[in-house]
């Protein structure tokens, strides 16, 4: 085989292994985007695809970039929040806002079992009253 023969079939390779890592990048961000779709997804979740992209030579797209950090913002205003005294439908207000968010984080996690709680003390102030 001469040298250009050679040259031609590793452009040839590379070409191909590009359009591998390509397809690779989209099938990543198209598997985030359905479960973005499905669901509300953690933020963990969204940090390990960024981590995968990475490696691969990529990044999020902007959109869920931006997302993720709405995301982040209304964590920090819920923290705040939540070092408050709440009622349980200002709780319940806070929840249906953290359910508009596509990504969420551990403080959303929190405010759901915070909830929880709530709502079995009502049931059990409700028993006694009875």
């Amino acid at each position: 085989m001469e040298s250009k023969d050679i040259k031609a079939l590793v452009d040839s390779a590379i070409k191909d292994l590009s359009y591998i890592k390509q397809e690779k990048q989209a099938e990543i961000i198209q598997n985030l985007r359905t479960m973005m779709a499905e669901g509300q997804v953690a933020i963990e979740v969204v940090n390990r695809f960024e981590k995968t992209l990475e490696r691969n030579g990529s990044c999020l797209p902007d959109d869920i970039v931006e997302q993720r950090e709405e995301a982040r913002q209304f964590s920090k205003e819920l923290s705040k929040k939540l070092s408050q005294r709440l009622r349980l439908d200002e709780l319940l207000l806070e929840h249906q806002k953290a359910s508009s968010h596509r990504i969420y984080t551990h403080k959303v996690t929190k405010l759901s079992q915070i909830i929880s709680k709530a709502e079995e003390w009502v049931e059990e102030a409700k028993g006694t009253v009875d």
